[in-house]
């Protein structure tokens, strides 16, 4: 894809973080995302979801594979301080090891349809999954987005067990009136408390765009998955650049801390948009069937600020 040579990608805990190069060896003629790529990057997938999702304009959400395997990591410690530094700390840091990722890119030589960019990604993750990876992972489809996220990972044996999504987990939402920043805090802490995992918002640099949002979606027993995309599809319909679509990210850190999820814009083939809009946008709330609660749902949480 055009000019994607080379991105300085970064893990682990801020200030020891080590800077790997997530390298794209593109063939064919000019800069595009030919019919073969090759990733190399300690997220691979998570690499060839974003460069796909910008390279067509649609969107593509992520979600990582929990990290536990020890042979998954490498010490990064030497990477990450001066050799003075490093003998005197016993602190060791790591990384994910890079992996490399070969695949066929069949929606480069079709025209790019769905049903190309389907199969695509779906060559991505089959390479991926024959090579010993940390997730396995699954595709699905909804309306005008694509989901890739681990159905398997390995444990801290190496072997593959069985996983299930934090999304799709059935989640209950009291339905009342929220902004927009309130309202995914509180999906965060309603996911957190259906999977008894700790899951953490996203971070809110447009103030003034999710704080102009406003929604009374609730829940009771759909997925989070089910929750999230009705809340982007109200925020979609606000929208008045052309072509504007949500999509978003779930990574786990190797560090301890917890998974934290990020939504981003999409630029697609209809319209541009690379930031947030800062523009008021009108109240429009789902249908009443979709805001009702269980009796027994629990009690939101205080939303983070």
């Amino acid at each position: 894809m055009g000019n994607f040579h080379h991105r300085q990608r970064v893990v682990g805990r801020p200030g020891q973080a080590l800077p790997i190069v997530a390298l794209l060896l593109i063939t064919g003629p000019e800069a595009t995302f030919s019919a073969e790529v090759t990733i190399v990057d300690e997220r691979p997938v998570a690499t060839m979801v974003e460069s796909l999702e910008k390279e067509f304009g649609v969107p593509i959400t992520y979600e990582d594979p929990p990290y536990l395997f020890a042979n998954d990591f490498a010490d990064a410690t030497a990477n990450t301080a001066s050799p003075e530094s490093v003998a005197k700390s016993k602190r060791v840091n790591v990384s994910l090891k890079a992996r490399r990722l070969r695949f066929n890119n069949t929606a480069a030589t079709t025209g790019g349809d769905l049903d190309a960019l389907t199969q695509t990604i779906q060559n991505a993750l089959t390479a991926n999954n024959e090579d010993s990876p940390p997730g396995i992972f699954e595709l699905s489809r909804t309306v005008g987005r694509f989901h890739v996220y681990p159905k398997n990972v390995k444990d801290k044996f190496g072997q593959y067990v069985p996983y299930t999504s934090l999304l799709d987990v059935p989640i209950s939402i009291e339905a009342q009136d929220r902004n927009g920043r309130d309202f995914i805090s509180e999906f965060c802490a309603a996911v957190a408390r259906a999977s008894n995992s700790q899951f953490g918002p996203p971070p809110f640099g447009s103030w003034s765009y999710w704080r102009q949002q406003r929604t009374s979606l609730g829940a009771a027993g759909r997925t989070g998955r089910e929750v999230l995309l009705q809340f982007l599809d109200l925020l979609e319909s606000r929208q008045s650049v052309p072509g504007a679509r949500f999509s978003w990210s779930i990574l786990h850190p190797i560090a301890g801390e917890h998974p934290t999820l990020t939504i981003h814009l999409v630029r697609t083939r209809e319209g541009v948009v690379t930031k947030l809009p800062r523009q008021n946008a009108p109240v429009a709330n789902p249908p009443p069937q979709n805001t009702t609660r269980s009796d027994g749902a629990s009690t939101p949480r205080r939303p983070m600020k």
